[in-house]
């Protein structure tokens, strides 16, 4: 048979474990140096893979050239690499750092050179700057000291020594700074961070967004400020300007005012004058006289106005004014549209609309007060007061002299013109002393009280028309006749009202709800409660100490507790939804900061009851509702929401679909 290669031969069908296969062993030379040929099952191939075989361990003779490898299963074998002969290889080498060379030797004995190798960087001068230097950390042995500007990319610091951070900055004097966006830093050793604010006057400070400092030793950090005045502050609020309007020569330093918060509020041309917080107040110079307006305050409030000399403040309130202050030292302390104009040492405490004024400005009015009341008025007083009432007025009856000394208590249209004398509408004494009395009083036909004669008696023909006493007292039980009309107030320290019918008392009033209450309740300090004589506007009310209501009833349904200051409001409103919006109910934002609203939701086969807590300021309002689960069907299409629109914080409900009644508690503060 001729002989015929491996390569020729077909490929079997199929491999079973008992098959034989021809194999050489590399190993056995006893047939031919290279190795011998034998037989094989291929189970017997299968058997040598059963586990992983590994080195683990070489050795290498770099003089014949062979690799010794030892296996894992105790077998080795040897490999000759004299192919690597005739490769050169670097045994070594030596650094001379005198010429800078390294010298290397290779393998057969041969060498060569490598040259350029520089020595540590110890640094550059101008000539050889480094345009460009990447590293991941920057160390100093020592401070690292900085001797020139420094810019980011997109921003420039061309004042000496300055520093310009962010995008599109500007520092152009030395020793200046700026960091964020669009910021100017022009004036020396000045600072700007934020967005569009300029620092540019000596050791200015600009932040926040858009404020603008042009003078020395001032700072801003507000939102569209500005300030043009030295040694001047405006912290927070926006739109606020402190100005320097004064175009005299040589002009008049204004500086060292400060503006804490608030919005649009304004100094022109103060000295030491501050606004903290509020809403478009003013500080503002007085042309008429020579000078600036000096050490004024409006502290809050909305409106404000001191136009004139200094040391006046107003405190709160809205639309008040102090203004052509000759002397000044004057104040208004809250209230509403109150005007102190000329003169000095004069105060305006709580109320609204009250004035206390000089007619002619060669007038000196000064130590005048005006507390409470509405509409009344000093004009040209010295050292005089109204209390509280309506439409009052104090004015001398020669308009040239001031009225000194005089006081109106109370009541309304009440004109006093005398000096030295107190006004009063009605008089209740309530405690009478126990001495005797020397002489009786009368009033005289200017309402004064003057000395009377003794009275002891009159008969129906000559009936006395008007009586006016303090106290009654009766010899025996006191038997009233006729009809008693009682058109003033009644007190009694100790009174008992009693009737055998189931009408004990009634009370008619006369009809005019503009009069006094129908019905009112005095204790030792004042008025305790009132029910007026309407079914319009406030129907009783209960009040403190002081004569103000902590408890007012209104017909609109409405109840105010609390201190005047901070009254809240309780009310209940039922609504009935039908797929879209309806509001719920609507609160004034310039009475009331913050509404509670507590409902039940009855409607399509579903119910559930939640509560809705809101704060709003400005236009913005925000608000958090906690409900109950439903009962029956879902009434998840029914939402609520609490938005400002105009003047009102309002609590709407909607509906998707179906008919739904709601009932809600109101409160606010």
């Amino acid at each position: 048979m001729a002989k015929q290669r491996l390569t020729d031969k077909t490929i079997a069908s199929s491999v079973s474990l008992n098959d034989i296969v021809h194999i050489v062993k590399t190993g056995d030379t006893s047939q031919n140096p290279a190795g011998s040929s034998f037989k094989a099952t291929v189970s017997q191939i299968v058997n040598t893979f059963t586990g992983d075989t590994s080195v683990t361990g070489f050795t290498f003779n770099n003089t014949s050239y062979d690799l010794s490898l030892s296996q894992s299963d105790g077998t080795s074998f040897t490999e000759n690499l004299g192919i690597l002969a005739s490769d050169i290889k670097v045994t070594g080498g030596t650094y001379n750092p005198i010429t800078e060379e390294i010298t290397f030797v290779n393998n057969s004995g041969g060498t060569f050179v490598v040259t350029g190798i520089s020595t540590t960087f110890t640094g550059n001068t101008s000539g050889s700057c480094i345009t460009d230097l990447y590293v991941s950390n920057l160390y100093g042995c020592s401070p690292i000291t900085i001797q020139n500007s420094i810019q980011q990319t997109g921003s420039t610091a061309t004042g000496l020594l300055s520093v310009s951070f962010g995008n599109n900055n500007s520092v152009s004097e030395q020793y200046s700074f700026s960091v964020g966006e669009d910021n100017i830093s022009s004036g020396d050793t000045s600072f700007s961070f934020g967005k569009e604010n300029i620092s540019g006057g000596l050791y200015s400070f600009a932040g926040g967004y858009g404020t603008k400092i042009y003078n020395r030793f001032s700072y801003g950090l507000s939102t569209d400020s500005q300030i043009t005045q030295d040694f001047s502050s405006i912290f927070g609020g926006t739109t606020n300007r402190i100005l320097e309007t004064i175009t005299s020569t040589p002009p008049v330093l204004s500086q060292d005012n400060s503006i804490f918060g608030g919005v649009s509020n304004l100094i022109d041309t103060g000295v030491k004058d501050t606004i903290v917080g509020g809403q478009s107040n003013t500080i503002r110079y007085n042309s008429t006289y020579s000078g600036v307006s000096v050490d004024n305050i409006i502290a809050g409030g909305d409106s404000n106005t001191i136009d004139g000399h200094g040391n006046s403040a107003i405190i709160g309130g809205n639309d008040n004014t102090i203004n052509f202050s000759i002397i000044s030292n004057n104040g208004i302390f809250v209230g509403s549209e109150h005007n102190i104009s000329g003169g000095g040492f004069d105060v305006i405490i709580g109320g609204s609309a009250n004035t206390i004024s000089g007619i002619q400005l060669s007038v000196v009015d000064f130590g005048n007060s005006v507390i409470g009341g509405v509409n009344n008025r000093i004009l040209t007083g010295n050292s005089s007061t109204i209390i509280g009432g309506k439409n009052n007025t104090l004015q001398s009856s020669t308009p040239s002299n001031n009225i000194t000394n005089s006081i109106i208590l109370g009541g309304e249209n009440l004109v006093g013109s005398e000096d030295n004398t107190v006004y009063v509408d009605k008089l209740n004494i309530n405690t009478i002393g126990g001495g005797v009395s020397l002489l009786n009083l009368g009033i005289d036909s200017n309402g004064n009280v003057v000395s009377g004669s003794t009275f002891t008696g009159n008969t129906s023909g000559s009936c006395i028309t008007d009586l006016y006493v303090t106290n009654l007292y009766g010899c025996s039980p006191i038997n009233i006749q006729d009809d008693t009309i009682i058109n003033g107030g009644l007190t009694a320290t100790t009174g008992l009202i009693s009737s055998s019918t189931d009408s004990v008392l009634t009370i008619i009033g006369s009809g005019n709800s503009t009069s006094d209450p129908i019905l009112s309740v005095q204790g030792s300090s004042g008025e305790l409660f009132s029910v007026t004589d309407s079914l319009e506007g406030s129907l009783f009310s209960v009040n403190d100490i002081s004569g103000l209501p902590i408890l007012d009833v209104n017909s609109d349904s409405t109840i105010q507790m609390g201190s005047i200051t901070a009254p809240s409001l309780f009310t209940t409103v039922l609504t009935t939804a039908t797929g879209g919006t309806e509001n719920i109910y609507s609160l004034p934002t310039s009475a009331y900061t913050g509404g509670f609203f507590e409902y039940t939701l009855v409607g399509n086969g579903g119910a559930r009851s939640g509560n809705i807590n809101s704060i709003w300021s400005g236009t913005t309002a925000l608000f958090e509702e906690f409900a109950t689960n439903d009962i029956g069907a879902t009434t998840s299409g029914v939402t609520f929401d609490v938005s400002v629109s105009g003047n009102d914080a309002i609590l709407s409900v909607s509906a998707i679909t179906g008919t739904y009644t709601i009932k809600t508690i109101v409160r606010s503060i």
